[in-house]
């Protein structure tokens, strides 16, 4: 079983988070001084509180970084950083010993709480409609907030980039998204997010849990609510689809947007991972397995795809032409390279975390994904519509894992939906 963590700077703040993901359904405990191990039996959710919010910088990121260690070697996987929907207390420094301790590339940070007025508008934080150190809480006597606009204040406070993403961002499309996640995980930054309302809000979540599953959620009991709603949908048995979608065909394509717009998550093995020596592509490897693994377990299904339309295969094409890769050993690259993602994926999760099942699109990545996993056969076991099977796989490192094949150009714009569909069914 998956343990997540939260870790608020004090007992109130643990409170109103912890009891967003108690709401949710979640077995959700606050932990204060001497727990164990052994007190993390039973619980999805750990809530930790430190007491951390009038100290010094130097002491609050010792503080919060020995409860994150704690956690960590307890095998509780990071999720949530509470912080006040004010900015009281040394949020970069606490950001930074969460992310220190776990590795993590990216967080997103949203103290937005509009139910309570609180509201985040180009990086300001306002409170009933005014900057936040303008209000009462900019003389609070323990932890005055001297600073609204959150940027600066993270220039001042965190040892990490700041990047903003404003309410029209948010709006501008899949490809530039994509485009701000990977920038900001490139720079291991954290993303300072506007919300006016609870959609604003909800909209987050939904962005983090497509374009960086592993990023962590950084916010008041606003942002908590939606992170916990997606976390209990993930918890209560239902195990993921992994799609994989090798196939150029545009009839394949379409389906995949239409399967994205059903809401399963992409990851896209790009090409410049497609083109790299062996020796880079095994870093390259490692972190895009773990992100996969990470979307698996929270319960996302997940697609992952290689470049698609004629503009991004051509360029492909002629790039690999470039370092001797001609047209077939390329094909066989990116089989061999997308199949090892979800390979090494599989490897990280536990039996409990693992998928219900797979669809394969395009014959070399199925050929390529039942080789990777060292499979003997595939008993036939139903159809989802004509010339689409299903099968459940025998032998090897996914035995008994049912398994959806599908030609490239078969299907109607709906077929890979119904794929997962199927599987699910079959549980």
């Amino acid at each position: 079983m998956t343990r997540y963590a939260v870790i608020a700077d004090d007992l109130t703040g643990a409170g109103d988070t912890g009891v967003q993901f108690a709401k949710a359904g979640l077995r959700t405990r606050i932990l204060t001084h001497n727990w164990s191990a052994e007190d993390l039996n039973g619980v999805d959710v750990a809530v930790v509180q430190t007491e951390s919010r009038a100290m010094p910088p130097q002491e609050a990121y010792a503080a919060v970084k020995q409860a994150a260690q704690r956690l960590q070697a307890a095998g509780v996987q990071p999720l949530y950083k509470k912080v006040d929907s004010t900015l009281r207390g040394q949020i970069g420094p606490e950001i930074d010993a969460v992310m220190d301790v776990w590795g993590l590339e990216l967080a997103l940070l949203c103290p937005a709480f509009p139910e309570n007025g609180r509201t985040l508008i180009g990086g300001y934080l306002l409170a009933g409609g005014e900057p936040v150190s303008r209000t009462s809480i900019g003389a609070d006597p323990v932890s005055p907030v001297r600073q609204s606009h959150i940027p600066s204040l993270l220039a001042a406070q965190s040892s990490r980039p700041a990047i903003g993403l404003s309410l029209a961002e948010m709006t501008r499309g899949d490809s530039y998204l994509e485009s701000i996640f990977t920038e900001a995980r490139r720079r291991s930054a954290i993303i300072v997010a506007d919300a006016a309302d609870p959609q604003d809000i909800a909209l987050l979540e939904s962005l983090v849990a497509r374009f960086a599953p592993r990023a962590l959620f950084v916010g008041s009991a606003g942002l908590a609510a939606p992170v916990a709603a997606r976390l209990a949908q993930s918890s209560a048995g239902r195990r993921p689809v992994v799609t994989v979608v090798g196939s150029v065909n545009p009839v394949s394509r379409g389906q995949l947007k239409q399967l994205q717009h059903e809401g399963t998550g992409l990851l896209l093995v790009t090409a410049d991972e497609l083109l790299l020596d062996d020796r880079h592509w095994q870093t390259a490897l490692r972190a895009k397995a773990e992100t996969l693994a990470a979307m698996l377990r929270r319960g996302e299904d997940v697609a992952v795809a290689t470049p698609g339309n004629r503009e991004e295969v051509q360029d492909l094409l002629e790039r690999g032409a470039g370092i001797g890769l001609e047209r077939r050993p390329l094909t066989a690259r990116v089989a061999a390279r997308t199949t090892q993602v979800v390979h090494e994926a599989l490897a990280l999760l536990q039996d409990g975390e693992k998928p219900s099942g797979l669809v394969l699109t395009g014959g070399d990545m199925a050929h390529a994904m039942l080789a990777h996993l060292n499979t003997a056969g595939m008993d036939l076991i139903a159809e989802v519509s004509p010339g689409i099977p299903v099968g459940r796989l025998s032998g090897g490192h996914a035995d008994g894992v049912k398994v959806v094949t599908k030609a490239g150009g078969f299907g109607t714009q709906g077929a890979l939906v119904q794929a997962v569909r199927t599987l699910r069914e079959l549980d």
